[in-house]
């Protein structure tokens, strides 16, 4: 079949009920596990009978159980530990190798995303009543800057911290009308999907920066942007997503018009100030030493 595997099973869950909702679920957060699983396991996992998941299968649009675990492993390819990429990599790659492949990803940003999207995103970014912003792993750079460049020139802008055991307080903070980027690029990880989901429960307008139309994250926002993340070694690459997070911040600079320069301003006056006193500081430690 032509379509892809998670944009099968979102379609399908739109509108199943009971146990094969609930398959469905498993197969988008889950994918990894369940590539792996016999029928048997898969149906003891949601709470059904091997036959019930051989027939929701079926009515997903597969040809069979085989079918979607064969469209399943091929997906995994592209979410390899870092450890068996290398394995399976033919040769090193050099330096310039990279960097092309970066080329093209950069390339085909602008191809696969509009302008219109860029233009509704940052939109979003600069009229919403506040911003939440989180991402994992190597993605959590990518929140981390546009968190960062973001609170220079709006405020009520708030970076999502796992590890600092606050995500609950802070996803307590979700009101109507709150915008909720997130990031995720394989491997996928579920954390941004619960978040997502908790989002739109209160409310919120869901932005999705991810490597597909069709990634897990990106078909449950409610806006899309595409970023290419393939690279050519043991690691994948960030050079579109930065430039993508760059261009939007941009973009949202533009749509805040005189009250993001107003910003600006303000945080390098305080910064100059910070900047003063530190310099002042290390001068007179030094003066003290000498």
């Amino acid at each position: 079949m032509t379509k892809d595997f998670y944009d099968v099973v979102y379609q399908y869950s739109l509108t199943a009920k009971g146990r094969r909702k609930k398959l469905a679920a498993f197969l988008l957060r889950s994918p990894n596990e369940a590539a792996l699983m016999t029928i048997e396991n898969m149906a003891e996992a949601v709470g059904a009978t091997a036959g019930m998941v051989s027939r929701a299968v079926r009515h997903m649009g597969f040809d069979g159980f085989t079918d979607m675990q064969r469209l399943m492993r091929k997906g995994l390819l592209k979410t390899l530990s870092p450890s068996a990429r290398l394995y399976k990599t033919p040769h090193a790659p050099s330096c310039m190798e990279a960097l092309e492949q970066d080329q093209q990803n950069l390339t085909a940003i602008s191809t696969l995303n509009s302008e219109a999207q860029f233009y509704a995103a940052a939109k979003l970014l600069a009229e919403a009543p506040a911003v939440h912003v989180f991402g994992l792993r190597s993605s959590y750079a990518l929140a981390y800057f546009l968190a960062l460049t973001l609170d220079q020139v709006r405020g009520d802008v708030h970076l999502l911290e796992i590890t600092a055991g606050k995500i609950v307080d802070q996803i307590k903070r979700f009101k109507p009308g709150h915008a909720v980027v997130l990031f995720s690029f394989p491997r996928y990880l579920p954390e941004s999907l619960y978040i997502a989901e908790e989002a739109h429960r209160f409310g919120c307008t869901v932005l999705g920066v991810s490597d597909s139309v069709s990634s897990p994250l990106s078909l449950q926002s409610d806006m899309k942007l595409v970023a290419p993340y393939v690279g050519v070694s043991f690691f994948n690459s960030l050079a579109a997503p930065f430039a993508l997070v760059s261009a939007l911040v941009t973009q949202t600079v533009n749509a805040l018009g005189e009250a993001g320069r107003t910003e600006l301003d303000l945080f390098l006056d305080i910064q100059g100030r910070w900047t003063k006193m530190i310099d002042d500081v290390e001068a007179l430690r030094l003066g003290k030493r000498l």
